[in-house]
């Protein structure tokens, strides 16, 4: 199993500023970076095209801007997966963790299709 140094957050601006992944990155000693307040806006401009469904170049190389910040990236927010998917070409050097689909993942395992509420 490799380390991990360090990770580029992608996420909502709340989930920046609330710093879930940011604490629980340093708790496993991880740096874990992210856009500041001067780029929030680049970062709705790539969650509302996946809103709106609306793509463009301009989208396209802002996302490409901000994933490729560190080889590491984690995608923090629900849109976020969905523009990777639709750019997933362009971000093949870059490792990217959705944490969403990472615990579906987890709970696949450990409670397969027998799982009742």
């Amino acid at each position: 199993m490799r380390t991990i140094r360090e990770v580029f957050l992608l996420a909502s601006v709340g989930t920046i500023e609330s710093g879930v992944y940011q604490e629980a990155c340093k708790a496993r000693g991880i740096s874990c970076q992210a856009p500041g307040e001067e780029e929030y806006a680049l970062l709705k401009e790539c969650i509302g095209a996946v809103k709106r469904d609306q793509y463009n170049d301009a989208v396209s190389a802002v996302f490409s801007e901000l994933i490729h910040r560190k080889n590491i990236c984690i995608l923090g927010c629900t849109e976020l997966p969905v523009l990777y998917e639709k750019y997933r070409d362009m971000c093949d050097d870059v490792e990217v963790y959705d944490p969403v689909y990472l615990v579906l993942t987890q709970m696949r395992k450990e409670y397969g299709n027998g799982y009742k509420s």
